[in-house]
């Protein structure tokens, strides 16, 4: 779950939990890459043609580099969706990850 949300907060949950800081940051930045690059490719494949569905998908699989290809792919709206997107994982990652640790771990 750490690998969906952004650096930053990926590296304080991780310390948190006792996680790996530096193998928890390379995982974070390989997804981000890999969802920017791999995106396009898979709207493409699935027709996707809603510029919301291209920002939510960029955003919170992708992170900023998602964010920043959805501003090349769709434009205005589609960026805005794809940070909204990720804020909002990163918030959800930062509220609710640790709550969980603490009652199954």
């Amino acid at each position: 779950m750490l690998r969906s949300t952004t650096t930053p907060v990926a590296l304080a949950i991780s310390s948190r939990i006792g996680g790996a800081s530096a193998i928890t940051a390379v995982i974070v930045l390989i997804t981000g890459l890999l969802g920017m690059t791999t995106g396009p490719f898979v709207i493409r494949a699935l027709r996707i043609r809603s510029e919301c569905a291209k920002g939510v998908m960029m955003g919170t699989s992708a992170h900023t580099a998602g964010s920043y290809k959805a501003f090349e792919l769709g434009g205005g709206l589609a960026g805005a969706i794809a940070t909204v997107s990720m804020l909002a994982t990163a918030f959800l990652t930062l509220g609710l990850l640790p709550w969980i640790m603490d009652r199954f771990a």
